[in-house]
């Protein structure tokens, strides 16, 4: 029951969740361990058979050490079938504060006993864009709450740089673990495997058929399910509405549990302290999605603008006095500079908005009142997040 309680129980159920026809029936997914497994795939008409044979996992599977977090960064193809026991470690002078595996670190992740555990199954790791991810995660931990699952395996959470470097990067570079684990039990603690409390698994693989296994449950929702089921969500609609609109572990993680990761954050007030030093210590962000990628991307086609210019002109029409000192712009510069093809329709669009961005940054907006400012990448380039660009950046 436990290990699938996010199961649809009945037909309308999952009518109402996909907003599709779809029929209940009987499909598989295989395990680590090749036990056939129920799952939540769907597809139009009918939830088919997802298999993966054990040959997959084998063939992508790594002679790891005792921390799989540290390797994680020096490729994209991890596996997600590895979770080892961490064992101290002094943190390597690559890696930012807050990772594996000081004796503090291993305090902070040690699991409890008497506290279920959940294992994501999520071999992936997050990918698509970074909001997309984070939308992602916040479904997971919302069925955490909702299973009263009260920790889960740090090592299973990665995060893809998606249009930067497409590597793994580990939850702990982008996080705080320890400011995290500091809101249990209103949030999951992020722990390492323990042999002594998670019986059914070995660090590898179950030893039993993943739908029996209670220590640690399973959670096999794929990241696509998870995106959809936190769209409805928000409109109150789906398996995870709440009554109240959000739920408290969607708002504490807004609120500030889910911070970034000590090092991370300092790089980010150290920049908005010599940014805002002498002109003001406010400043607002504008998330203009009019990269290339996002010009041609179909959903909400009809109600996107994706003229920078006109979208600095409504801001500037929408809020006469400046509502703070500075505006600062997340966005992808890089795709926006790549040549595109003559006969690619978006070609001049892009364009204008690049020369809008670059105005905006060289001569502010409000007739110069508000200075405008970009973060990312060029920040980070001689740091330990350097090779993360566009997950950093945007974070």
């Amino acid at each position: 029951m436990y290990a699938r309680s996010y199961m649809y129980s009945t037909e309308s159920e999952l009518r109402s969740d996909t907003n599709k026809n779809y029929k209940l029936t009987p499909h598989a997914a295989s395990t680590p361990n090749g036990s056939e497994i129920p799952s939540t795939r769907a597809i139009p008409d009918t939830i088919s058979v997802s298999t993966e044979s054990v040959n997959h996992f084998k063939k992508s599977s790594y002679e790891m050490s005792t921390i799989s977090e540290r390797n994680t960064p020096l490729t994209s193809e991890l596996t997600s079938n590895v979770i080892t026991k961490p064992t101290y470690m002094e943190v390597p002078p690559d890696s930012p504060k807050g990772t594996c595996c000081s004796h503090h670190f291993l305090e902070i992740i040690k699991p409890f006993a008497n506290e279920t555990t959940v294992y994501l199954e999520n071999e992936r790791g997050f990918y698509s864009g970074f909001q997309n991810q984070m939308m992602a995660f916040t479904s997971f931990i919302l069925w955490t709450r909702k299973n009263n699952w009260g920790q889960t395996f740090i090592f299973k959470l990665r995060h893809k740089d998606t249009y930067g470097s497409n590597m793994m990067i580990p939850f702990t570079w982008l996080f705080d673990v320890e400011h995290w684990n500091s809101h249990y039990p209103a949030l999951p603690r992020l722990v390492g495997y323990d042999s002594s409390i998670h019986t059914d698994f070995d660090g590898n693989k179950f030893k039993v058929p993943i739908e029996n296994a209670t220590a640690p449950f399973a959670f096999t929702i794929p990241q696509h399910r998870l995106f959809g089921q936190y769209r409805r969500y928000t409109r109150q609609l789906g398996l995870l509405a709440e009554p109240k609109g959000r739920h408290e572990a969607d708002l504490l993680m807004k609120r500030g549990a889910l911070r970034p990761n000590p090092e991370l954050l300092e790089f980010i007030d150290s920049f908005l302290e010599t940014l805002t030093k002498g002109g003001g210590g406010s400043y607002m962000t504008l998330h203009a999605r009019i990269e290339p990628d996002m010009i041609k991307h179909p959903v909400c086609r009809d109600r996107k603008v994706t003229n920078f210019t006109k979208i600095f002109e409504y801001l500037e029409n929408t809020f006469p006095d400046p509502p703070a000192s500075h505006l600062f712009l997340p966005i992808g510069r890089r795709l926006m500079e790549q040549k595109l093809p003559e006969d690619d329709p978006h070609a001049t669009l892009v364009g204008e908005n690049l020369v809008a961005l670059n105005r905006a940054i060289k001569t502010g907006l409000w007739g110069g009142k508000v200075k405008c400012f970009e973060f990312g990448s060029e920040f980070l380039k001689d740091t330990k997040y350097a090779g993360y660009s566009a997950t950093t950046g945007a974070w």
